[in-house]
């Protein structure tokens, strides 16, 4: 019995993101008419008449003549001077524009974008005076940033109450690891691994029958290791016929696993075919994969003549 538990526990430890005004231009002024040419032409045909009168008319007895009145006509019309006088602009209507746009007086851009009145033709522009500010280029206004909406954090998955009971297994506590498992097993009864698990936690706490009761529940479950527990599960309990055939096909199936050798040699010395049991024992020593003690049992029940 001792060694179907050290079997037992064998196969436990088996499990493991600028726009600006322009100013307004102001019209050419058109220069006076008039040139030399025509005032020459004017002052000659007035001569030449003052001449003609002069001649007709019948000389008075004069001591001193006057001088004649064409030098005095002509006498104003001296050369024109060859220094240029200033053009005096003729009088222009103002021309009509529309108003520009008007822009808030308060700000920079406004004050500066503001039209100049020109000066007159022959005068220089006035300068900007040093003191007053350079007007401050328009920046247009910095976009919003666009809300960043977060990802929604990925859920985190459940624990693995396979994991958690086997923990728990190793810790030493069977009574939680067993009530862990009984309801994942509700939840999920057609899963091999929690019914085996459920099964080792009551085997923890000695209760075997009810261990081999809940594996038998899906007994056709072709799973290595289910099988394994159920088979030494039938042999603590003393169900040899069962256990034989169950370690039969064990064997045929792994015939390089030790354990299954020795669990077919127990369960034939239960059957008493004594012949059979020490072929088992024989074959499950040349593996070389036994325990210490179940390596033992396994050479002394060989040795035994019954």
């Amino acid at each position: 019995m001792s060694v179907i538990n050290q079997m037992l526990r064998d196969l436990d430890r088996q499990q493991a993101q600028p726009l600006r005004l322009p100013g307004q231009a102001v019209p050419a002024v058109p220069e006076a008419g008039g040139g030399w040419a025509g005032k020459l032409a004017a002052l000659g045909l007035l001569a030449g008449g003052i001449a003609l009168a002069i001649w007709l008319r019948p000389e008075p007895p004069v001591a001193n003549p006057p001088a004649p009145l064409a030098a005095q006509a002509v006498m104003p019309q001296s050369k024109p001077s060859s220094e240029p006088q200033a053009a005096i602009p003729a009088k222009v209507d103002p021309v009509e524009h529309a108003p520009p746009a008007s822009l808030p007086a308060s700000t920079p851009s406004a004050r500066a974008e503001a039209p100049q009145a020109e000066a007159p033709p022959g005068e220089a522009p006035a300068l900007a005076s040093p003191s007053e500010p350079a007007p401050e280029p328009e920046t247009e206004a910095a976009a919003e940033p666009e809300p960043q909406w977060h990802k929604a954090a990925a859920p985190v998955p459940a624990p693995d109450p396979a994991a958690q009971a086997v923990a728990l297994l190793q810790a030493g506590r069977a009574a939680e690891a067993e009530a862990q498992l009984t309801a994942a097993l509700a939840a999920s009864p057609g899963s091999a691994e929690l019914r085996l698990l459920l099964a080792r936690a009551l085997m923890a706490q000695g209760r075997h029958a009810q261990a081999l009761g809940l594996l038998a529940e899906r007994e056709a479950l072709d799973r290595r290791n289910y099988q394994a527990v159920m088979a030494a599960l039938e042999q603590q309990q003393g169900l040899h016929g069962a256990a034989e055939r169950r370690y039969t096909e064990l064997s045929r199936r792994h015939p390089e696993d030790a354990s299954y050798w020795l669990g077919l040699g127990l369960a034939l010395d239960g059957l008493s075919r004594r012949a059979e049991a020490r072929a088992a024992y024989a074959r499950a020593l040349t593996l070389n994969s036994l325990s210490e003690p179940a390596r033992a049992h396994a050479a002394a029940r060989l040795a035994a003549g019954d």
